[in-house]
């Protein structure tokens, strides 16, 4: 069975991978003979970060998913779902870089062909024009079913109108298995067979697909915690603590219209004081975790700012389960984007927000952890921030069980999304 994966699947976001990767992972334990078609940007990465599974990446080109060998892997497919935070309507036509605009025409043809199309557990952003609550509205009412990944887009779609039935699901990424990618076990060069034109796919549905290969077994070592009188942080091992810090270069961005308005230069000397802050206040190690490609040029410059030598490392750029196990090398873990968050909740990691989106802020709620743990206000001085960043990770333990549980009924709501789907694909297999 041919399954159409619409998300991001380009590799310069480590979370998308890690949702698609989970995603693809619980499919294939219901539907063993599951194919993926993966319209990306980059079919050679794409080819290799998941290559654990029979892939077929598609070339999207300036039209997104309208583009001519997308649409003929719609409508030869037998199931389709969308995933990650895709839907919002920021730069709505730029559609290389926006999906809606491109993903809500490319749906209407699914169903009047019946295939099933499932939101598995994709993330919403409020609208933010009239033209861009049709478009959102239109792409979601294409769904079978919709599972959201946080309560407040539980609210967006209700206020949108949205008329497909949904409900509140989880991110699928806390609970991604550690595995090798393909760069690192050595794979052969992307095949020649899977480079289709963007005119012949569909033409021969026996096409020889990428293999799945054989799992090998991969260990993360996780971070071991405790508490120490005053300082609340102590490794079992007696070493000095690590502290893990995930900054994003958007955290300037959703300052947009204060005044004055922060540069990329001002935000990394800000960060860069706000790290001299915490060493001050904490006396630990600082790594320094990017999940996206953009924001690791950022933590460079940071690091390079805050001239504190060997005390504060670089991890880097790697796929998702090398960053995921640095993670879970932290003992508290300070976070801005949200895959870094759900990351560390998924290993266990006492963690701290920063929100630069209200995503941040939703997962921090949904988790359940004290207010003390989400750092709004952030910009209002370094060491103001790094005073509130001290503060908190003073107290780990405060975050330990309601993180236990989240990570628990969060793998189930995913796992209870795919076995949605699997139903749906089988049902109209079956007709």
């Amino acid at each position: 069975m041919r399954i159409l994966v619409l998300g991001s699947a380009g590799g310069n976001n480590l979370g998308d991978v890690a949702v698609l990767d989970r995603n693809m992972e619980l499919i294939q334990e219901r539907i063993p003979d599951a194919e993926f078609v993966v319209p990306t940007s980059s079919t050679q990465r794409t080819w290799r970060l998941l290559s654990r599974f029979p892939v077929l990446p598609v070339k999207t080109g300036r039209l997104r998913f309208l583009s001519p060998g997308v649409v003929q892997a719609a409508l030869d497919c037998d199931g389709a779902f969308t995933c990650a935070g895709i839907f919002f309507d920021y730069a709505l036509f730029r559609i290389r870089y926006n999906f809606v605009a491109s993903l809500a025409p490319l749906l209407a043809p699914c169903r009047r062909r019946r295939i099933p199309v499932v939101g598995l557990n994709v993330g919403v952003q409020a609208p933010t024009s009239s033209i861009g609550a049709r478009m959102m509205r239109w792409a979601l009412n294409s769904h079978d079913r919709i599972f959201l990944r946080d309560a407040d887009a539980v609210d967006i779609l209700r206020r949108l109108g949205v008329r497909a039935p949904y409900e509140l699901g989880a991110d699928p990424a806390i609970a991604c298995r550690s595995h090798p990618s393909g760069e690192d076990r050595g794979l052969t060069p992307f095949p020649e067979r899977a480079r289709l034109s963007v005119y012949d796919f569909g033409r021969d549905r026996d096409r020889d697909t990428t293999p799945v290969l054989a799992r090998t077994s991969h260990h993360q070592t996780e971070g071991t915690h405790s508490l120490s009188p005053g300082s609340g942080l102590a490794p079992v091992s007696g070493e000095k603590c690590r502290l893990g810090f995930n900054f994003t270069h958007l955290l300037a961005q959703s300052l947009a219209g204060t005044s004055p308005p922060m540069s990329r230069g001002g935000l990394v000397r800000y960060l860069a004081d706000t790290l001299r802050g915490v060493y001050q206040r904490t006396d630990t190690r600082l790594t320094l975790i990017a999940t996206e490609r953009k924001d690791h040029a950022l933590l460079r410059e940071v690091q390079e700012k805050a001239a504190l030598g060997d005390i504060c490392d670089l991890a880097p750029w790697s796929d998702f389960t090398e960053t995921r196990g640095r993670i879970a090398g932290c003992d508290v873990f300070v976070g801005t984007r949200l895959h870094s968050l759900i990351f560390a909740c998924g290993v266990g990691v006492p963690f701290v927000a920063i929100p630069y989106q209200p995503k941040v802020a939703a997962f921090v709620r949904d988790v359940g952890l004290p207010p003390g743990f989400l750092l709004d206000g952030w910009w209002q001085g370094a060491e103001h921030l790094a005073e509130r960043i001290a503060g908190a990770c003073s107290h780990p333990e405060e975050t330990r069980a309601p993180m236990a549980a989240y990570v628990r009924d969060a793998s189930c709501l995913s796992q209870r999304a795919v076995d949605c789907f699997a139903d749906l694909v089988r049902a109209r297999a079956r007709r």
